[in-house]
């Protein structure tokens, strides 16, 4: 019998919920309440997740639905779209002309933080589905790049508006609630691509 594994595919690029096999907007106290807990459960590096998520809410005690077996649903893709589009911004946009000293050193901070390339090291990119931690991430960003982020936190604020939406009627599973969402992720990753007109791609050594 073949059995799809829900770890397949290239980590940097993987839904948040993909990575943890959890459901992370089911708590009554919604935002990403109590995924400190969860992160420190499942992180070798409980101190490391423990900072990366210092502005999480402190009611992980919320009594959580029903929640069903977890499943790979069609947001997760989408997904995937924002964590592609920060991989493109984070290192392969040539920005020597428009970066300072600082902010290249704080990309290439963050860049190895929300890209770490593995499994075990992937807390620090789920809880930048909060906003405060992806508006710091982000932080650096040039002015040239300044509209761009904004429709990169607009990604970021439709999927989690979406996944709420879904995970409030657990124990039903109310895929079609997820229908509108395809149509706004493509509308603003062509935004970002118009937003990047002019910027250059680094070319590939050889």
């Amino acid at each position: 019998m073949f059995v799809l594994m829900l770890v397949q595919g290239t980590v940097d690029f993987m839904a948040s919920e993909v990575l943890l096999h959890e459901y992370l907007f089911v708590l009554d106290t919604v935002n990403l309440s109590g995924l400190e807990q969860l992160l420190k459960e499942k992180s070798k590096n409980k101190d490391k997740v423990a900072r990366l998520v210092k502005n999480e809410a402190t009611t992980v005690d919320a009594p959580k639905r029903e929640c069903p077996p977890f499943r790979h649903n069609s947001a997760h893709d989408s997904e995937s779209l924002l964590w592609l589009a920060l991989f493109v911004i984070f290192f392969n946009m040539d920005l020597q002309s428009l970066e300072t000293k600082d902010q290249k050193t704080s990309r290439e901070i963050e860049g190895k933080r929300v890209f770490p390339g593995n499994m075990q090291s992937s807390g620090g990119r789920v809880a930048l589905l909060r906003v405060n931690n992806f508006s710091a991430c982000t932080s650096w960003f040039p002015a040239p790049l300044h509209e761009l982020r904004n429709l990169l936190n607009m990604m970021r604020a439709a999927l989690v508006k979406y996944y709420e939406a879904f995970e409030k009627e657990f124990p039903a599973e109310k895929y079609d609630v997820f229908d509108p969402l395809h149509e706004i992720m493509v509308v603003l990753l062509e935004s970002c691509i118009t937003a990047s007109v002019g910027i250059q791609l680094r070319v590939a050594q050889s």
